[in-house]
């Protein structure tokens, strides 16, 4: 079994800044562009060891090499609308050497809960 036959379809979700029709803005998030990949959670001892200091579970995204993650975007899974936001750059040194059979980008995340609207 390859990678790809964990990957599942992800989004990225847009910060949009809008007028309020009052003068003012409202920032809102709106779905963008679907892509695929797979979210698994940073189970190994420094990620544990981490995650008891305090810092937020890390997560482990794979993409296609086509697909470039920056940091803090942030992306959803669609299959439970869980959000994520990047912290780790998926640039050229964060994919596979050309001579592997797998073209894979690797790059990390932490869950991130969307601020609610205020209407």
């Amino acid at each position: 079994m390859a990678v790809q036959d964990y990957f599942e379809k992800l989004m990225f979700v847009n910060k949009i800044t809008k007028s309020d029709g009052l003068g003012g803005t409202i920032t809102v998030w709106e779905d963008g562009a679907e892509f695929m990949g797979s979210i698994t959670l940073d189970t190994s001892t420094e990620g544990r060891v981490a995650e008891q200091q305090g810092v937020t579970n890390i997560y482990t995204i794979f993409t296609d090499e086509k697909i470039t993650l920056e940091y803090n975007d942030v992306i959803k899974r669609k299959s439970d609308n869980q959000t994520f936001k990047i912290k780790s750059l998926s640039n050229q040194e964060a994919k596979q050497p050309n001579i592997a059979t797998m073209q894979l980008r690797m790059t990390t995340a932490e869950r991130f809960d969307l601020p609610p609207l205020l209407w």
